[in-house]
C-alpha cells in the first residue's frame, strides 16, 4: 500500500482522507532530477475530470491536503488457480 498525497497550491486548511479521482491531467510529465542526480517525474498541468465529493481532486480544489491509501496489488487472483494448472508439469 501507498499513500498518494497532493497539496493545494496555497496554504493548506486542513488534511483529509480522500478516495482517488478519474482525472487527467491535460499538460505534460517533466523529467526532474532529485538532489542525487537521479530522475523522477512531475506530473504538471491542469487537471481535468470527476470533481466528486470525498475524491482528492475534491478536496484539493478546495484548499485541503489530500490522503489517499493506494493499493498495487495487480494480481489476476481468479486466474491464479487455473493457470496453475496450465503449467502444471513445465518447469520441474
Amino acid at each position: 500500500m501507498l499513500l498518494n498525497v497532493n497539496f493545494p497550491a496555497s496554504r493548506p486548511k486542513g488534511l483529509l482522507v480522500t478516495r482517488l479521482s478519474t482525472h487527467r491531467f491535460e499538460d505534460q510529465v517533466v523529467e526532474r532530477l532529485d538532489p542525487e542526480g537521479k530522475p523522477y517525474y512531475w506530473i504538471a498541468g491542469t487537471p481535468a475530470g470527476e470533481e466528486e465529493e470525498g475524491t482528492d481532486l475534491w478536496a484539493v480544489r478546495r484548499g485541503y491536503v489530500s490522503v489517499t491509501p493506494v493499493s498495487l496489488d495487480l494480481t489476476a487472483h481468479g486466474f491464479l488457480e487455473a493457470l496453475s494448472g496450465l503449467l502444471e508439469g513445465v518447469a520441474p
